[in-house]
């Protein structure tokens, strides 16, 4: 073996085999390459005594890795040097050798040693989906008994003071607190004696004593105090509270909890309005505040302390059921191998003999993502001392925590081993990776005290730039930053949005992408790496629009990808024809691409006696294809659909689910459409050729078939947390965009870092679990009560004992002495923010370090205040480049536009630029002067209305927006009438139609609207600048068109749709005496849950779903027809709209909600209205529903009513006017308008071009 080519470091730490070694390898080190030198060396004469090898075959090394990616690439480059020193023989052994990941590892031991240890050596590994979903039917199942848990067990405090799941609103919930409490100990071997109860405290006496002396103190400062009504109140109300104290002590009794909380809550927080020049009252105030929240968090705590106890009791109950339910299944889960194996070692001395003896080199790369449980298990393998064991990592790199990593265990190791004379410890501090300005910036930030300070490695440039493959190509400096500053501006419309700020920094990564590409970088080069992904489409959009082939790469994305779910949904149609959300959602897909008028067709029965009638677009979709049999015309691509599916449901039966899914999917078409779109097509090719296999393996996996793999299948996406499909991730020129965490192992010339920074958690929920060193701490708060109890929550939520930005304290000590749970629940929520502080600049440093040749840093903030209030890692970029400048608390230049040069320590300085935004007072968006020349060079790209069809006799016939060739006649929506409007139709037409009279509610006040037309019609910037515009595109074109409330099938809009019915259902089974007494029931977390599910809704938009329900339900407009005898949700209509000039049109469409009184005097029609912007007036909304106001009045004058109110809820957006309240647009009309919106109606429908 030649070692020439290794670094004193590198050959260190490959000759070092006989003691204990911890190697720190730094970014771009060559890691990787070192452990396998160091196990090709071992195998090779004279690393060992006499001459001999150090170990006599590749079995006696184990390797412990990350990922499995690591471990193959492990096994092929020991293989290959082996093969290259001549030993073939012992290269054939390395598939087979002990170098896995930790979790591969613990499943082969414990097949080896199943009998001893008692378990079935044929066990299954669940995958995280099933452990997920199992775990999930446990606690249900647990819950389920809460009837006969409460009053038997006494548990009906618990169960009245918390909620049992999930409110449709938040809060913490009993579900919630057992599954941590739950997988905390299953995550231990110690189980549920991991877990730390909440200290008891001091008695209710002692507290009120305390309270009695602090006010003591208190009182008599105060007391001195200039007399003032203010001061005169304070005392008064103090010493009223210490002499209730007085008495309770005195009586001899034992006082309650409820006395003593009362108490408490009366004793006076002190007044800033008295004793300013005072100075005993000013150097007393912080010490009383801080005393009364002690004492107040101590309160509520004792208060709910018995709770705890009864949550463990759960939690054991729900781990016994899953228990029980994997072992029905033979299976174990990833926790189970860890723990089993640790018990296998340490409850079988013998079975940790055989392994300690068998290996003589013991490795564990990725050691800073490791936790206690692990190393605690390999330490039974590494011998005497650990004194086989190597273990390599990096402290700076440390990303999981999320994931139960303990970077603690790391540098406590490392710690130990530096202590001892007989290890060794090794820093490869050469990055063989980056050019030396990357490491300069790197050096400049985190080299500082606030970031990693003295523990800090720098990185020592190791590279040899004359054989660097792709070098830097431009002449512009190397490092650059951009600063997007959201102005404060005196009204909402002039201010931009985060959307916006998104958008700006997509264009200023694009910009400098167009630079280095003109510059002869290829796209290939760049990668734009994200904190979360959130906007990774925002940015994949801008770059495409800029030219770039572009896919994202990287992320928990594949279960969310729009054609992920595509294929899933064709599962289901296989499974269930009759399956409509799912039908629909193909259909409608890339797919297919079915018009508005295909679908019209699928929903229309032209046989039935009494004319037009609607049916299930599934119905429609074979009887249809009977129709075309018998010689009915149909479009090309309607027929081609048809086709497609209904073969591919006669054979879900007798053929493997991915085999009739990819044949469907070739014979649409769509896989051949998706390789003439290049990088993009290629990507959404990846993801749906993992979908398809994800199916075909659900089949062998399971021995299923077609529908219990759609259900499998379903669960699988829904906790989904894998990168999209491997094509998405295939070399080829195009720009990535992945995760920070996705791109850890991977570098790239040109990195461009956003997203990245986020704001830290100030405060803790009701209930705290985390787990430090092996064990669990927990903290619990009151929950109903908390609202009866309103003065003592407030003060308990401001008790901080330490500043974790501020404080040099070892919380991890203090937290294991607390006496308290006040002084425990300030450590807990101390110890989280310093430890996701840490993490999120470890993320930065991972960031940063992919780059080998430029770095692109785009940040934005939102400026309310001088200077502006830099968040998380921002800060600390802040900091540490100002500290180059000479000033560390400076603000960036402020010169806008302008690229400003910074120094770090690089051959170059970076250039910064400030790019100030708002909106004018128009509300369109203002771009920054710098980026303005770059913005219209862009081209919008959006996907290509023409579907291409494959036609095996004819080749390809090609459909491009054509109307359908069968005529449906004279029957339309108000949306189909819509559409066809030519521009400005409806401007100044409110009058005309009788719309003046005054709102019930009051004038319309905006913030947001979503443009419905403009939205599905409109360009591609318009949709861009709107996030929400899908949600009422797709209602206002489909909703009327299709009756049936599973045709309305797509993300929030028709999920709240669906909610909505469902709560006017359940009201009208509750109805008593005049109108709806009650209020509409509030869908549950776990129907909400459902409906999303349902509906595509991803976990993202559960919060917006839930605030946009919240703010129905407490309407004026939702009262208003709450008072109304009659609701009837979804209501259909098909009504003539007569003319004089022998034009006959058919109306059709449903209501979301019709309330009236039983008579025909008058009704009441509310439209609910999802997502919005901000660039529409009220007169605009006003015409903009005009046309949908005018069609429904008059399909209800036709049933005889004398007057219809309208109200269009827009349930997203708040009215300026009425705080909580949603905006809405009203409308009035009379009978006596009726012939003039039937004109309207027919003068819209002949401007169409359909007379």
């Amino acid at each position: 073996m030649n070692k020439e080519t290794l670094t004193p470091p590198q050959r260190a730490s490959v000759e070092t085999l006989d003691r204990p070694l911890v190697i720190s390898a730094g970014a771009g080190s060559g890691k990787t390459f070192t452990l396998t030198q160091r196990i090709a060396w071992a195998l090779l004469p004279g690393s060992g005594e006499g001459g001999d090898p150090f170990v006599d075959s590749i079995d006696e090394v184990m390797a412990i890795t990350f990922t499995t990616k690591a471990a193959q690439e492990i096994k092929a480059r020991v293989k290959s040097t082996l093969r290259a020193e001549g030993m073939v023989e012992e290269s054939l052994k390395v598939d087979s050798a002990w170098i896995s990941t930790i979790h591969g590892m613990c499943s082969r031991i414990l097949r080896e040693h199943a009998l001893e240890i008692g378990i079935d050596p044929a066990f299954t590994v669940l995958n995280e989906a099933d452990a997920t979903d199992m775990m999930e039917r446990a606690i249900q199942t647990v819950l389920s008994q809460a009837d006969e848990l409460m009053s038997p067990e006494g548990m009906d405090g618990l169960f009245a003071e918390y909620s049992i799941r999930p409110n449709a609103f938040g809060g913490e919930s009993i579900e919630r607190m057992i599954r941590s409490l739950a997988n905390a100990a299953a995550s231990s071997p110690a189980g549920f004696d991991a877990l730390r109860v909440p200290p008891e405290g001091r008695g209710w006496t002692d507290l009120l004593r305390a309270a009695w002396q602090t006010w003591e103190d208190m009182g008599g400062v105060v007391r001195n105090l200039k007399a003032s009504a203010t001061r005169d109140a304070l005392l008064a109300k103090g010493d009223d509270a210490a002499e209730a104290v007085q008495a309770l002590l005195m009586s001899g009794e034992e006082p309650t909890p409820e006395a003593c909380l009362e108490i408490l809550s009366q004793f006076p927080d002190p007044n800033g309005r008295i004793g300013r020049s005072d100075e005993a009252y000013c150097e007393g105030k912080p010490r009383w505040k801080q005393m009364w929240s002690l004492l107040a968090g101590e309160a509520l705590c004792k208060l709910s302390r018995p709770f705890v106890n009864d949550l463990i009791t759960l939690s054991k109950r729900v781990l016994k059921e899953y228990e029980a339910l994997k072992s029905a299944a033979y299976a174990l889960d990833n926790t189970d191998l860890l723990v089993l194996a640790f018990r296998a070692f340490d409850q079988h001395p013998e079975i940790a003999d055989q392994y300690a003896r068998t290996f003589k080199l013991v490795m564990i790369d990725e050691f800073q993502d490791t936790d206690q449980l692990q190393i605690d298990m390999i330490s039974h393998m590494a011998g005497e001392g650990l004194e086989r064991l190597c273990t390599v990592g990096d402290a700076q790199q440390s990303i999981y925590r999320f994931r139960g990593a303990d970077v603690d265990v790391y540098r406590r190791h490392v710690e130990r081993m530096q202590k001892r004379d007989d290890a060794v410890y090794v820093e490869l501090h050469d990055n063989f990776r980056s050019h030396a300005d990357v490491l300069s910036f790197v050096d400049c930030l985190f080299g500082r005290s606030w970031m990693f300070g003295d523990a800090f490695m720098s990185l020592a440039p190791g590279r040899n730039e004359a054989k660097v493959k792709r070098p830097y190509r431009s002449d512009t400096p190397r490092i650059q930053l951009q600063l997007v500053e959201r102005e404060q501006r005196d009204t909402a419309a002039e201010r931009a949005t985060g959307a916006d700020a998104c958008r700006i920094e997509a264009l200023g990564i694009a910009k400098r992408f167009s630079e280095l590409r003109r510059a002869g970088h290829p796209s290939s080069d760049m990668v734009v790496l994200l904190g979360r992904m959130t906007n990774a489409d925002v940015y994949a959009q801008v770059l495409r629009d800029a030219g770039f082939e572009c896919v994202i790469a990287g992320g928990s994305l594949f279960g969310k990808m729009p054609e992920t779910l595509v294929v899933l949904r064709l599962l289901q149609v296989a499974a269930d024809p009759n399956d409509a959300p799912a039908l629909f959602e193909v259909l409608t897909s890339d797919m297919f691409a079915l018009s508005a008028d295909d679908l019209l067709e699928l929903a229309t029965d032209r046989t039935a006696k009494e004319g037009l009638r609607k049916r299930d677009i599934s119905k429609g979709l074979f009887r249809l294809h009977a129709d075309m049999e018998e010689g009915m015309p149909a479009s090309p691509a309607l027929r081609h659909a048809v086709e497609v599916l209904r073969d591919m449901c006669f054979r879900a039966g007798s053929d493997a689910p991915d085999r009739i899914l990819t044949e469907a999917l070739v014979r649409s078409g769509w896989l051949s459409r998706l390789q003439e779109q290049g990088a993009q097509g290629m990507a959404v090719a990846g993801n749906v050729l993992k979908a398809v296999r994800m199916a075909g393996d659900i089949c062998q996996e399971n021995v299923c078939g077609v529908a219990a793999a759609a259900r499998e299948m379903a669960a699988r996406l829904e906790s989904c947390k894998e990168a999209p499909g491997a094509l998405s991730a295939e070399a080829g020129d195009f720009v990535r965009i992945m995760t920070i965490h996705a791109s850890k192992g991977l570098e790239f010339p040109i990195v461009a870092v956003a997203d990245f920074a986020k704001e830290r958690r100030s405060s803790a929920g009701k209930f705290m679990c985390e787990t430090i060193r092996g064990t669990t701490y927990i903290s619990l708060m009151p929950g109903n009560s908390a609202s009866d109890l309103e003065v003592l929550t407030k003060r308990a939520k401001a008790y901080a004992s330490v500043d974790p930005e501020k404080d040099d304290v070892d919380l991890i000590g203090a937290i294991e002495s607390a006496a308290s749970q006040t002084e425990l629940r300030s450590l807990l929520t101390a110890y989280g923010i310093q430890q996701e502080k840490e993490e999120s600049q470890r993320l930065l440093y991972v960031a940063l370090t992919r780059a080998s040749e430029s770095l692109f840093v785009s940040m934005h903030v939102k400026r309310t205040k001088q200077p502006a209030v830099y968040i998380d890692t921002m800060s600390d970029i802040r900091a540490g480049l100002m500290a180059a400048q000479g000033n560390a608390e400076g603000d960036f230049p402020d010169q806008a536009g302008v690229p400003v040069p910074l120094e770090y320590g690089g051959s170059a300085p970076a250039l910064f630029t400030r790019l100030p935004i708002s909106r004018d007072v128009s509300g369109g968006l203002s771009y920054p002067d710098a980026l303005q020349g770059f913005a219209a060079t862009l081209v919008p790209t959006q996907a290509s209305s023409t579907v291409t069809l494959p036609d095996p006799g004819r080749g390809i016939v090609a459909v491009d927006g054509a109307p359908s060739v069968f005529d449906r006649g004279n029957v339309r929506s108000y949306s189909s009438l819509e559409e066809a409007l030519p521009a400005g139709f409806l401007e100044g037409e409110t009058d005309a139609l009788g719309t003046a009279s005054p709102s019930p509610f009051g004038a319309v006040s905006l913030s947001y609207e979503t443009e419905d037309s403009r939205a599905a019609y409109g360009s591609s910037q318009d949709v861009l600048d709107d996030p929400f515009a899908d949600d009422d595109a797709f209602w206002d074109e489909l909703a009327a068109d299709l009756s049936s409330d599973t045709d309305k099938a797509t993300d929030v809009g028709s999920a709240f749709h669906a909610l909505a019915q469902w709560s006017v259902e359940m009201a009208n089974g509750q109805v008593e005496g005049e109108g709806h007494a009650v209020p509409l029931p509030v869908p549950d977390a776990q129907r909400i849950a459902a409906v999303m599910k349902v509906n595509g809704v991803d976990a993202a938009s559960h919060v917006r779903l839930e605030e946009a329900l919240l703010r129905w339900y407490g309407s004026d407009a939702c009262a208003r027809a709450l008072a109304c005898k009659n609701l009837q949700a979804e209501a259909p209509f098909f009504v003539t709209v007569p003319d004089d000039g022998g034009t006959e049109l058919y109306l059709e469409g449903s209501i979301d909600l019709l309330a009236s009184d039983g008579g025909f005097d008058q009704a009441y029609i509310v439209d609910y209205k999802t997502g919005g912007h901000e660039d529409e007036t009220s007169e605009k909304l006003q015409t903009k529903h005009l046309l949908q106001a005018t069609c429904y009045a008059y399909a209800l004058f036709t049933q005889g009513y004398g007057r219809v109110d309208l109200s269009f809820v827009r349930v997203e957006q708040e009215d300026a006017d009425a705080p909580g309240q949603p905006q809405c647009v009203n409308y009035s009309f009379t009978l006596e308008d009726a012939p003039v919106l039937a004109k309207r109606i027919l003068s819209a429908y002949k401007a169409g071009g359909r007379s």
